[in-house]
């Protein structure tokens, strides 16, 4: 059982769940009953959910100007008010291996979440040398001895250039992070090639996608320099919200509108999705049930989620940045 389902079964908040089975804070004996009920109910022993820890949770980022990591830990923080669970940032890109090891083992965290690290595997094998519980945030990695959480990548993305596809755009310009073994990316990318050679046309990597961190500003960047040059696109999707926007604007200082001109996608559905003028069109991913689930993980003091692999379901949101070319 989750902690958000005994809670619900207790009638009880889930960070009152928490504290009955964090060692160091306390519940009443009213509380303590019915929480006790609900694991003898489910064939549950606290026992075996019971385990003393620090409440430390360590979260490895490398680049924190991008949009999406900013939104995930603000959601976390949210989510964890009253869990007991303590939130450590780490920026990775400034710090050397060693000097990174040293600050986590000095914090003896209960777990590490990943996001996009450089070298996963090495955070992997050293995790377990402190005995650290790890998830893999929005990523998939095979034989990781870990929690990951994620949607269907490749069928996101699939879905995302079939849509425009179906609207009439055959010319795309893709913008994606650079695809580091079978990440997110390396998936994104599979499931736009598999969906524009169903439709008969060829997926060339070379011309049609520009690749950098998923930023507002890279995805400016590199819209601008893609117009500059004379290349022909109809349609951008770019695998950020971050990204998309930072696209729009670049399409409008080149004195061309969106999506008059020039359709833009994007990926995530963070709240500047809506913010933005027109509001973009994505590929929502629940973040929100990322991050709870994420923290039940950490809130089970057996861990009895780990090794388990979760795929929550993706959407398309239609808003504005997106039109049909068959209408002219």
């Amino acid at each position: 059982m989750t902690i958000y389902q005994i809670a619900s079964q207790a009638g009880v908040s889930p960070a009152t769940v928490s504290r009955y089975f964090n060692t160091i804070q306390k519940v009443s004996d009213q509380t303590r009953k019915k929480i006790e009920r609900v694991l003898m109910e489910n064939g549950e022993n606290d026992k075996t959910i019971r385990r003393k820890r620090t409440g430390i949770i360590v979260f490895l980022i490398e680049y924190m100007k991008i949009e999406f990591f900013r939104c995930i830990l603000q959601m976390f923080i949210e989510e964890s008010q009253g869990t007991g669970l303590q939130l450590v940032y780490l920026p990775t890109n400034n710090l050397d291996t060693e000097k990174c090891h040293n600050i986590i083992r000095g914090l003896n965290p209960d777990g590490i979440v990943m996001f996009d690290v450089v070298d996963p595997f090495q955070i992997l094998q050293f995790a377990e040398t402190i005995n650290s519980h790890v998830v893999i945030f929005g990523e998939e990695m095979t034989g990781a001895n870990a929690f990951m959480i994620h949607v269907n990548d490749v069928a996101a993305a699939y879905e995302g250039t079939n849509y425009l596809l179906d609207l009439g755009h055959k010319k795309l310009l893709f913008y994606s992070n650079y695809p580091k073994g079978i990440n997110s990316n390396y998936q994104r990318l599979s499931g736009c090639k598999v969906a524009m050679e169903e439709h008969g046309l060829k997926f060339d990597q070379a011309t049609m996608v520009r690749f950098g961190t998923l930023t507002y500003e890279n995805g400016y960047k590199q819209v601008k320099k893609a117009l500059e040059e004379g290349l022909e696109f109809t349609a951008v999707f770019a695998f950020s919200d971050g990204a998309a926007l930072g696209a729009i604007h670049a399409i409008l200082d080149q004195g061309l509108s969106v999506p008059g001109d020039i359709s833009v996608l994007g990926f995530d559905d963070l709240p500047l999705a809506v913010r933005s003028r027109p509001q973009i069109t994505t590929i929502r991913q629940p973040l929100r049930g990322f991050v709870r689930h994420t923290i039940s993980v950490f809130l089970h003091e057996d861990y009895s989620m780990l090794k388990k692999t979760m795929v929550l379901p993706h959407k398309l949101v239609e808003r504005e940045s997106c039109r049909s070319l068959f209408a002219e």
